[in-house]
């Protein structure tokens, strides 16, 4: 189900937009890391005839902040905002070596998420919603459905 709305979403967007970037908002289940909606996503692109590589393909659990990040895309971050914002991100992530990862380490509050995505957004990890370029594919409804017996 959840392949189909995203092939879709990719096959109406690619026959009307100059699409360079596909962002995915949510989860494939509640169970699944966000990274397995890049991987459905390239899927799609390559189901419809396109190259993934041709795009940027983003992905985060909800639209404020991505809750896992690989560490070479952090120290990137890092590179690219403000000590005070990196000041703000150390806090409240957190480093796990064995999957080489940052994770969100609280449960951020409602003024926390706006601050994280306007600091994700200046980094450009999570993008504009009103970006001619970028496709933000929203599948946050999968988290309701999955519990929805």
């Amino acid at each position: 189900m959840v392949y189909h709305f995203i092939k879709y979403s990719l096959q109406t967007a690619l026959k009307t937009s100059d699409i360079k970037r596909i962002h995915i908002v949510g989860t494939i289940s509640p169970l699944n890391a966000d990274i397995y909606s890049s991987f459905i996503t390239e899927t799609a692109l390559n189901d419809l005839g396109e190259k993934a590589s041709d795009y940027e393909i983003t992905v985060s659990a909800n639209k404020y902040y991505p809750e896992r990040l690989e560490e070479s895309v952090y120290l990137e971050i890092q590179q690219r905002i403000s000590e005070e914002d990196r000041q703000k991100l150390d806090k409240m992530y957190a480093f796990e070596p064995i999957y080489r990862q940052y994770y969100v380490n609280t449960r951020p509050s409602e003024e926390e998420q706006a601050e994280l995505q306007r600091i994700f957004m200046l980094a450009d990890v999570i993008p504009q919603a009103l970006s001619p370029d970028t496709l933000i594919i929203d599948i946050t409804w999968t988290t309701d459905a999955y519990y929805v017996h």
